[in-house]
């Protein structure tokens, strides 16, 4: 069967572009590449913000795989490919959830820790509409999903705003 919903495609493009940014944006600042040596942050431990920063980075790099696969499946028309993509992001969102309250940052991150779980939330019910919409074929739960993906890409992006204005102050 043929899946062809351009919105949706749009949608996971402009997620993997903002989280990959993130990741960019994150990545330069903890390897200390885009600032001047007084700028760069200069983490002496292991400290629980830089735990939790850690963990959502792994967490943003398993859910860029997930588009990935989702993508992939939409340029193959694969309704199988894209339900066992909305599966997994569905999964992993599922178990990011349940380990997010494990870490206790610091007020500063506080706003970001919620911003993403909110993503996660929003995410996670994207995986699953479209996981249903691919095996059902029903063009209402293709909307919701989109809807959610919509919502989800919002999130990130103030989680984006968020680690920045969170390392413009260290």
């Amino acid at each position: 069967m043929r899946c062809t919903n351009k919105k949706f495609v749009l949608l996971i493009i402009g997620i993997l572009v903002v989280a990959g940014s993130c990741y960019a944006y994150y990545s330069a600042y903890y390897r200390g590449d885009s600032k001047s040596e007084d700028q760069v942050i200069n983490w002496t431990s292991k400290s629980d913000d830089q735990q939790f920063l850690d963990w959502m980075i792994r967490t943003v790099e398993k859910l860029m795989i997930d588009g990935e696969f989702i993508l992939s499946a939409l340029k193959e028309h694969d309704l199988d490919g894209i339900a066992m993509a909305g599966k997994w992001l569905y999964d992993d969102c599922d178990k990011a959830l349940s380990e997010i309250d494990r870490y206790h940052v610091s007020p500063a991150l506080e706003p970001l820790k919620n911003e993403f779980k909110l993503y996660l939330q929003d995410l996670k019910q994207a995986g699953y509409y479209y996981n249903r919409s691919a095996r059902n074929i029903n063009p209402d739960d293709i909307k919701k999903g989109n809807n959610y993906l919509e919502s989800a890409l919002g999130h990130f992006k103030k989680v984006k705003r968020y680690l920045e204005e969170y390392y413009q102050t260290r």
